[in-house]
C-alpha cells in the first residue's frame, strides 16, 4: 500500500521484489484515474512486474489464473 501518486515508490518496489525473486509473478495494481494508467502500466512492467492491473477486480482475476496455474503444475500428495 503506498500513497496516491508514489509511482516512484511503486517502481522502487516491484524493482526490489524481482530482484529478491526473480521467479514468482508479480502483479502490480494501481488504481486510481485511468488517465494515468498507460504511464504506470509502462513503468511497472519495465521494473519488472509480470502483470499489471488497473484495478482491484482485474488483480484478483490475474492473481486468480497464477493461482490456477501453480495448482495445475504441483503435483497432489494426497494419501
Amino acid at each position: 500500500s503506498l500513497a496516491p501518486g508514489a509511482l516512484a515508490q511503486s517502481r522502487h518496489l516491484v524493482k526490489r521484489l524481482r530482484a529478491v525473486l526473480p521467479d514468482l509473478p508479480i502483479v502490480a495494481v494501481r488504481w486510481g484515474p485511468p488517465d494515468g494508467a498507460d504511464e504506470a502500466r509502462q513503468q511497472l512492467l519495465a521494473a519488472g512486474a509480470t502483470e499489471f492491473a488497473p484495478s482491484l477486480l482485474e488483480a484478483r482475476e490475474r492473481i486468480l489464473q497464477y493461482r490456477q496455474v501453480r495448482a495445475e503444475v504441483t503435483p497432489s500428495h494426497a494419501a
